[in-house]
């Protein structure tokens, strides 16, 4: 596939010919603007004529701490869920050093980079539980029942405090056919307990069949998702109902569980991926780069036409300067 760079350079060459300068009228960051707005237009009108969408235009996306909606707000919830991913990777790195194959003093091993991973990526769901064990009044940030008093869940209304709802804000993505976030996934991810499994699937409902799901017999207790657009128009991603703590029958409640999720999205920025590059293959079919081309070429220029252009290829705006007139 091609990359984003090879798209608009190619353009560019169209539009000037090969011919190069910095005198240009159009920016690089202007086309590539371009192609992700025809892409758009493109992906829709195919979806439109029920022409599907290509896998290709998906791309992976991992949610870290930095998508937790109550950590944008909240300074303790965020100091809180960061000191927690940061322990438990600290404890495992101490035991399992993989450079010493013994285990380390927790200096040392804070001392050695390659000792300790990425812990932004293991995600504490928020509960009354937890919010109390950050320092967050309980009770003041999360609701555990509807508007008739019920709790949501069936079968944790014994214990409503120790579940909860993970939201994460997400990047805007296109909702082609119901796809804008696909193959969503989760894992509980801590060595302690047996709790590092595999990722289960996730459906994305809406809200409505989201509150409601409960009245279900099928799959009532089964945890969903939604999609809901804040009134500062963000786009986030609710996950729920989820354990908040791991407890047993002997120690009663241990630590907090810690979650990694993972979705495809169809972003409508693709460069809003975490880890981007513009070198990275553009999530576009490769067969389709002739038509956007094509759009690209057809509208915009008819705009740029015209405009002012500098043809002298001096490096200087000389198309802006004033001339003088000769005598007569």
């Amino acid at each position: 596939m091609a990359t984003l760079n090879e798209i608009a350079f190619n353009i560019k060459n169209l539009i000037y010919g090969g011919n190069t300068n910095v005198e240009q009228d159009v920016s690089t960051d202007q086309i590539k603007f371009w192609v992700h707005y025809y892409r758009a237009q493109i992906l829709k009108e195919n979806a439109a004529n029920g022409k599907g969408l290509d896998l290709e235009c998906l791309q992976e996306y991992r949610f870290t701490q930095y998508n937790d909606a109550y950590a944008q707000s909240i300074t303790d919830w965020k100091t809180y869920i960061d000191q927690v991913a940061q322990n438990t990777i600290l404890t495992e790195a101490i035991v399992d050093d993989p450079l010493t194959e013994e285990d380390e003093t927790a200096d040392v091993v804070y001392a050695d980079v390659n000792a300790i991973t990425d812990t932004f990526n293991k995600l504490i769901v928020p509960s009354n539980r937890t919010f109390a064990l950050a320092g967050i009044s309980p009770g003041s940030q999360t609701i555990n029942e509807d508007y008739y008093g019920r709790a949501f869940r069936s079968y944790n209304q014994s214990r409503p405090d120790d579940f909860g709802i993970l939201t994460l804000s997400i990047p805007t993505v296109l909702n082609i056919s119901g796809k804008g976030v696909k193959n969503l996934k989760i894992k509980k991810a801590q060595s302690l307990a047996n709790q590092n499994h595999n990722y289960i699937d996730i459906p994305v409902l809406n809200k409505n069949e989201f509150e409601n799901k409960r009245f279900n017999r099928f799959g009532s207790n089964n945890t969903s998702s939604y999609i809901q657009k804040s009134a500062d128009d963000k786009n986030y991603l609710s996950v729920g109902w989820l354990q908040s703590t791991l407890k047993n029958r002997t120690n009663g409640y241990q630590e907090p569980i810690q979650y990694m999720v993972k979705a495809d999205l169809l972003l409508s920025n693709p460069t809003e991926q975490p880890g981007w590059s513009d070198d990275n293959s553009y999530p576009f079919p490769q067969a389709l780069i002739g038509d956007l081309n094509r759009r690209i070429l057809s509208q915009e220029l008819a705009v740029l036409g015209g405009s002012i252009t500098d043809d002298i290829d001096d490096n200087a705006a000389s198309a802006k300067l004033i001339q003088p007139k000769a005598q007569k």
